[in-house]
């Protein structure tokens, strides 16, 4: 359970600074397209996945703040923790687990008899 929170975590750290990082980008070079897009690769693939399965509508262009943007955008931001923070729990997973001992270390070797 610790694993899964940390993992959330970091996955969320790493994209708030990643998107501070973006806009700061974005900005500097006044919101240029090509630029945004470039800025935009490694949080696009669950944006790719909805807008091929359901391309977008007249509506979806509109300026306005609808209900299903908010919620779009909310399952953007869960999908992409969940895509950022199964490398996390597998590295938590795989730098958790102790080293084998030896065999020998295993194996309790009796004492040796006692002499008379």
């Amino acid at each position: 359970m610790k694993r899964i929170v940390l993992s959330i975590a970091i996955a969320t750290g790493f994209l708030i600074a990643y998107l501070i990082i973006a806009a700061v980008v974005a900005l500097v070079f006044h919101m240029d397209r090509n630029v945004v897009a470039t800025v935009d690769i490694p949080t696009r693939l669950p944006k790719v996945l909805y807008y091929y399965f359901y391309p977008p509508s007249k509506e979806d262009f509109d300026m306005t703040m609808t209900s299903k943007k908010w919620v779009l955008g909310f399952l953007f931001l869960v999908s992409n923790l969940a895509i950022y923070s199964l490398p996390v729990y597998g590295l938590l997973v795989f730098l958790g687990v102790p080293k084998r001992k030896a065999t020998s270390e295993l194996i309790d070797v009796p004492p040796s008899p006692p002499e008379f």
